[in-house]
């Protein structure tokens, strides 16, 4: 049986069973929070961004997507599912941030809205507000083959390998990364005008090593995290709550919402 990141039996919705080697729901890596940016070599620096993290899992025309709490995804962002079915290569899990682009900068607002229990609704606002999946990580190859054993360093080669076959500017980006760490302090004095959540730092001789660890133990060592992002990311989404007549929850780390008004066929709890 493959370790998932939570028992399938406390799954809100379960997954479909899909043709690859791993299956959701499946634990991403996280990052440690820290005061500062790691200094020295070998490390790998990229921008947080303000999304929901998100598991990719494709396999022919069969698209699945995992939150970072282990819940399907699919059905709050159909335009994503549709254009990680389209891309060239056939099969593949990649690892990546869900975000909305809005005026020039993200838009954590517009993410809550699709976490919502009319499809009518989600399809409303995938068309005037579409996602875009910013990919960080490859843990599956076009060939099937399993990449958590290697290294950061080859995962990222093959992963940009991988993107040549994309558009750039399409729905499904490749997440900028750089080794130098002047790059990370530019991306850190950026925070306010892009909207991102902070910066992760990774190291290059890392693998992402989940198979011998526990469930929920599960944690990439060497990553770092700004830790005011934290409470940025908090006091904004505090902020977005108090605009909403919206009944809201976390459901193992994931902030769900629903209507609180009686249930109806388009008026329903989302998973």
């Amino acid at each position: 049986m493959k370790a998932g990141a939570i028992p399938p039996e406390e799954l809100v919705q379960p997954f479909p069973s899909i043709d690859l080697p791993i299956q959701p729901p499946y634990p991403p890596a996280e990052a440690k929070s820290v005061n500062e940016i790691p200094r020295g070599p070998g490390w790998l620096y990229e921008p947080k961004w303000d999304g929901f993290r998100c598991l990719a899992f494709r396999n022919r025309k069969e698209v699945l997507l995992q939150s970072k709490a282990g819940q399907p995804l699919g059905r709050y962002f159909p335009e994503l599912v549709a254009a990680l079915a389209d891309l060239p290569e056939r099969r593949f899990v990649l690892d990546g941030e869900i975000v909305i682009f809005s005026g020039g900068h993200l838009s954590f607002d517009d993410l809550l809205l699709r976490i919502h229990p009319a499809q009518s609704r989600i399809r409303k606002l995938s068309a005037e507000s579409p996602a875009t999946f910013m990919c960080f990580d490859l843990l599956v190859d076009s060939k099937g083959e399993v990449h958590t054993h290697l290294p950061l360093k080859q995962r990222r080669e093959r992963l940009t390998q991988l993107f040549r076959h994309f558009r750039s500017k399409g729905t499904v980006r490749l997440s900028p990364a750089s080794t130098d760490r002047k790059q990370a302090e530019q991306w850190m004095r950026e925070l306010g005008t892009l909207g991102l959540d902070g910066i992760v730092a990774k190291r290059l001789d890392e693998a992402i090593g989940l198979e011998s660890a526990p469930p929920w133990s599960r944690s990439s060592a060497f990553a770092a995290r700004i830790a005011w992002s934290e409470v940025f990311a908090t006091q904004k989404k505090a902020a977005v709550l108090a605009r909403f007549s919206w009944v809201f929850t976390t459901i193992k780390g994931y902030w769900i919402m629903w209507d609180s008004r009686p249930a109806s066929p388009e008026n329903s709890a989302p998973s």
